[in-house]
């Protein structure tokens, strides 16, 4: 079967589409990717050794206040409906999937008066405006959680990047870190997924008594380790996050939902950040979700709260053990069954 993927904007919209896009190669099928021309969507793409379709395209009108800029994207997108005619006219793909982004609207639209059969997956516990436009439309609607709001959609869960099983001493030996100089302290990540968690690390480093503790190491993955706060320990960045999920006791992370279906999928203990600037809030319903769907290690932390809750949930959380992988592995293949459904 001949399948596009379109996906863009963040590793959040990427890494699933990646994920389900690899499965479906290995079974026979076709797979063509499109997403936008930002440095970090080709590079993640290149990482996994995809040469995806680009698109001159670099963001959303209503991401950023330059009216200039807005403009600019708008007229971007306009001319984006007819190169993406002409890829539809070229690759035939039989099923169009979408997973979100400011790329999914001309390939949604397209693909609708073409006449394609197109299936959307929602990551966040809220619609996003494409979602809601595509649900709309009668596009079926496959969610990452239980619950999306604003849309009746299919419940499949997110498809996961895959991770290598590592021993934690292997893990920390990738890392370039001295595995046999950290004897029984613990291992805490601060991750902030692709668009990176800088905010999240300085807020904990403003209280000293987060970072003295002897019984912590507070990782951090970044791509520039020159940049990183005293009092953690920096790695450099990978788009492989099996080393830090191996090495980790317990990861401190943004809310997105490709992040936490990983940290679900994995059985790591987790503690969840949310932005609270995102679009509708939907870090902070994926944050709640996360926590009504998983299992009892995991913990949100609101920068309103204050630090003491944050240093409890840390010395709570981190003593637990991962548990073993949950059935939301299984998110490829039960996405891949509605698609089916659907054609």
């Amino acid at each position: 079967m001949r399948l596009l993927m379109v996906a863009g904007g963040t590793g959040g919209h990427i890494t699933p589409a990646i994920a389900l896009g690899e499965w479906r190669k290995g079974q026979g099928d076709k797979v063509h990717y499109l997403c936008g021309n930002r440095p970090l969507e080709l590079e993640l793409y290149s990482y996994h050794g995809i040469d995806p379709h680009a698109l001159a395209l670099e963001g959303s009108p209503l991401g950023t206040k330059d009216p200039l800029v807005a403009l600019k994207r708008c007229w971007a997108i306009a001319r984006s409906f007819f190169d993406v005619a002409r890829l539809f006219k070229m690759e035939a793909p039989e099923v169009v999937i979408l997973f979100g982004g400011y790329i999914c609207l001309p390939a949604l639209i397209v693909g609708f008066v073409m006449g394609k059969k197109i299936v959307l997956h929602e990551q966040n516990a809220v619609a996003g405006k494409i979602t809601r436009l595509a649900h709309i439309l009668g596009v079926p609607i496959a969610t990452g959680w239980r619950r999306c709001k604003a849309v009746d959609g299919t419940y499949t869960g997110t498809p996961v990047r895959r991770i290598r099983p590592i021993t934690r001493d292997k893990a920390l030996q990738e890392l370039g870190i001295d595995y046999k100089s950290l004897e029984d302290r613990k291992i805490i990540s601060v991750i902030g997924g692709s668009l990176g968690g800088l905010s999240v690390v300085k807020a904990i480093l403003r209280r000293p008594f987060m970072v003295e503790s002897s019984g912590y190491i507070y990782l951090y993955p970044t791509r520039d380790v020159a940049l990183c706060p005293p009092g953690m320990l920096a790695v450099r960045q990978s788009w492989d996050m099996s080393a830090i999920y191996a090495a980790s006791d317990l990861v401190i992370c943004r809310g997105g939902g490709a992040t936490l279906a990983e940290l679900s999928c994995y059985g790591l203990p987790a503690i969840v950040v949310p932005w609270m600037n995102s679009a509708d809030g939907h870090q902070k319903a994926n944050a709640i979700s996360f926590v009504a769907e998983s299992s009892s290690k995991v913990g949100v932390w609101l920068e309103s709260e204050g630090y003491q809750r944050l240093f409890f949930l840390i010395n709570k959380l981190s003593s637990l053990s991962r548990s073993s992988s949950s059935a939301d592995c299984e998110s490829a293949s039960r996405l891949w069954r509605l698609i089916l459904s659907h054609i």
